[in-house]
């Protein structure tokens, strides 16, 4: 930056400057969270040439999320604000948040101008390598955490069916839930299903209870974690039980199984 003259500005107007650019920048992103396309556009001194299509793919996205009850948001990090005379220009790394997961849009910078005594949009870009794909870089990420959300009900759905065929002691939903290649306790799968008619045919009954249901996603993996608390007509144990399930055929299911007793 080559400059003629040096401004010193005091440290109480820049620290007084500052918080009311991101109450200004914080109140945007809040009307894009909450889906108010009207008030969002608000900020913009003139709508944004994508607006239409960036709307489009977030309601679709944003009412399946909040149909699901999941919390999501859309939000700014390691803020830099740089001023031109009256102009400022904000640069922040840019994310999506869907429960405990997270997406990073990019890097983006938002142009500002005064505005009767607040501020309205000029303009706003992400860095040029976040723009090398035709897609926009906010839509990819919240299709990405969409794939997240997902991939997560299917497993927790199957999770759930697992625990239901298992306690009502039917064998064939029980198997559906496994991988063919699935190993356990020096077992495969066929071997499993043979131990587990053995275990069904001992016991009048079984009841399997599920609490605290974790998953983390690992490339094209998943790991379940839970408390198991088992129950049967001769047997009790509760235990933190591990499920490693992968997509077979376009469906979740189970390859790997550990379990230890608490």
């Amino acid at each position: 930056i080559i400059k003629e003259k040096i401004q010193l500005v005091p440290r109480e107007t820049v620290a007084a400057r500052r918080k009311k650019v991101m109450a200004f920048l914080t109140a945007w992103q809040e009307a894009f969270n909450s889906g108010d396309r009207q008030a969002y556009l608000q900020y913009y001194k003139q709508e944004p040439k994508d607006a239409k299509r960036l709307w489009q793919g977030w309601n679709t996205i944003r009412t399946q999320w909040a149909a699901g009850g999941m919390p999501f948001r859309i939000g700014l990090k390691n803020m830099t604000l740089a001023q031109g005379d009256t102009c400022i220009v904000a640069l922040f790394d840019e994310f999506v948040e869907l429960g405990p997961h997270s997406a990073r849009t990019g890097i983006k910078k938002v142009f500002l101008e005064p505005d009767q005594g607040s501020w309205k949009i000029l303009g706003e870009q992400y860095q040029p390598e976040e723009m090398e794909t035709s897609e926009m870089p906010i839509l990819a990420a919240l299709a990405r955490l969409d794939g997240y959300r997902k991939d997560y009900k299917a497993v927790t759905d199957l999770i759930a069916q697992w625990a239901e065929a298992w306690s009502a002691k039917n064998i064939v939903r029980y198997r559906a839930c496994y991988a063919r290649d699935f190993y356990s306790k020096k077992m495969d799968l066929n071997a499993w299903i043979r131990y587990k008619k053995r275990l069904n045919k001992r016991y009048a009954w079984i009841k399997v209870t599920i609490k605290d249901l974790e998953l983390s996603k690992d490339g094209d993996r998943i790991i379940a974690t839970f408390l198991q608390k088992y129950e049967s007509s001769a047997n009790r144990s509760v235990g933190i039980k591990r499920l490693r399930l992968k997509r077979v055929g376009g469906a979740w299911k189970i390859y790997r199984e550990t379990w230890h007793e608490i």
